[in-house]
């Protein structure tokens, strides 16, 4: 290898070689991911199609035996096209940073140059699957984020509206359980025919809290799970058909304060998330996938420039099966 440009003649610092590195890289922990909700999925356009069948069920009317029977029409497709955003960074190392690594004259040039690059790749990572963990959260609350990083309603975009359900928590006689039926309702109306397996709900702080020290709910545990309240049931729990989750948000990416996201899993195609391939020529027309990276030698070898990015869409695509939780007091 030469000493003095391990770019040129190492395969470590190509597209390829970086690009598997982050994709191997251990990702953040993030609640919403460990869910596996979402559908991943590579594809080779830069676009997502969502398309709608409006179906509709109507009661047939009897009538006399040899009459024309009720006219049956097709259903009503539609056809929306989102286009992927695009999250690139960048960083330099500079050969400075790693000055003093290496014994002059070795030929291991590349490697404390590697280490680094591989160091701010994880971080790159990091921030990419925080900023998923964001995107997903927006979709769980009914909203996507389009090209241009602005935020969208998924209603505007696929029709319907947002159910609302308040569990008044702060009254200690009310009915939790006939709340949760309620806001079961809602989740079941917006479905129409689709099953669904199983339904979840991820709490802010405040309305986890709240939840959790209802008369209503502390009755439920007293005898079966008792050491979970005296722990304050910090992960999750079921009640009432639901499974509820605290989510442990940011300033940046969290749950609005009171206020909680219930929605239904096992429904094929309602939480979908694509990636497009990167804006390389290597990569036109193939399959995206999560996560790219790249470098380039800065001029006169001074150091080595890096790009990480990552090409994704999350949108749910029944947002009228999402139901909004709150509490008035």
């Amino acid at each position: 290898m030469s000493m003095l440009n391990p770019f040129a003649t190492s395969d470590a610092f190509n597209l390829v070689s970086l690009t598997a590195t982050i994709n191997d890289l251990a990702y953040t922990p993030s609640l919403i991911r460990d869910l596996n909700v979402f559908d991943e999925r590579g594809q080779s356009s830069v676009t997502a199609i969502i398309e709608e069948l409006n179906e509709t069920v109507a009661l047939l009317a009897p009538k006399p035996r040899n009459a024309p029977g009720a006219v049956v029409n097709g259903d009503k497709r539609v056809v929306n096209t989102l286009s992927i955003p695009h999250i690139p960074q960048r960083a330099t190392i500079m050969a400075d940073s790693v000055q003093g690594v290496r014994q002059f004259g070795s030929e291991d040039m590349a490697a404390p140059i590697q280490a680094a690059i591989n160091e701010r790749l994880a971080k790159m990572r990091r921030q990419i699957d925080y900023t998923i963990e964001y995107h997903r959260l927006l979709a769980l609350a009914g909203n996507y984020m389009d090209l241009n990083g602005d935020t969208k309603s998924a209603y505007t975009l696929l029709g319907g509206s947002r159910d609302s359900v308040d569990f008044v928590l702060g009254t200690a006689g009310t009915a939790i359980r006939s709340k949760c039926l309620d806001a079961i309702a809602h989740v079941e109306e917006g479905l129409g025919g689709a099953g669904y397996s199983g339904l979840h709900a991820i709490c802010s702080a405040a309305f986890w809290q709240k939840l959790i020290t209802h008369a209503k709910v502390e009755e439920t545990f007293v005898y079966s799970e008792g050491a979970a309240l005296r722990a304050g049931l910090t992960g999750s729990f079921q009640f009432g058909e639901i499974t509820w989750h605290r989510y442990r948000g940011t300033s940046s990416a969290a749950v609005t304060s009171g206020k909680a996201l219930l929605f239904p899993v096992g429904v094929a195609d309602m939480y979908l998330t694509r990636f497009a391939p990167a804006n390389y020529a290597e990569t036109v027309n193939t399959i995206g996938l999560p996560y790219y990276a790249k470098s380039r030698s800065l001029e006169f070898d001074k150091g080595v420039e890096i790009e990480a990015q990552s090409n994704v869409l999350n949108v749910c695509t029944r947002p009228t099966a999402l139901v909004e939780l709150t509490t008035s007091n």
